[in-house]
């Protein structure tokens, strides 16, 4: 600091010494950092653990969805307890199993009808034939 005395005798400063302000200044920014790193590691952790549980009933659901095959036409997919966004993906899907189940059951019943149907008169054309003329 610099101090020099005016012809009237007033006394004028003309610096200060800054070392303490740099030392405060290095202490906060070496506060900030750890606080900021803290922060943002506990943010990045509990991202992680938040999306895995939002994340969790839509992994039941794929793996539910996996267990299913042709012979489980009437299998359904379990409901998720609310009704967010995979409640409402596993209604749709239901819904189109239901649709894939009724269809394929329409499909039978047509493979049967028509193979009953062709059946009678070839049965009846090999019983003309068998008959001795």
């Amino acid at each position: 600091m610099r101090v020099e005395v005016a012809p009237d005798g007033t006394r004028i400063v003309t610096g200060a010494d800054m070392q303490s302000v740099t030392a405060a200044q290095a202490d906060l920014a070496g506060v900030l950092l750890g606080v900021g790193l803290v922060v943002g590691s506990l943010s990045l952790v509990g991202g992680w653990l938040l999306a895995g549980r939002a994340m969790l009933p839509l992994g039941r659901l794929i793996i539910d969805a996996d267990s299913l095959g042709p012979d489980d036409l009437q299998r359904r997919l379990a409901p998720p307890a609310r009704m967010d966004e995979v409640g409402r993906l596993t209604a749709r899907l239901n819904a189109t199993l239901d649709r894939i189940a009724d269809s394929v059951e329409r499909q039978r019943l047509f493979v049967a009808m028509a193979s009953d149907d062709v059946r009678t008169p070839l049965a009846s054309l090999r019983a003309d034939r068998s008959r001795p003329t």
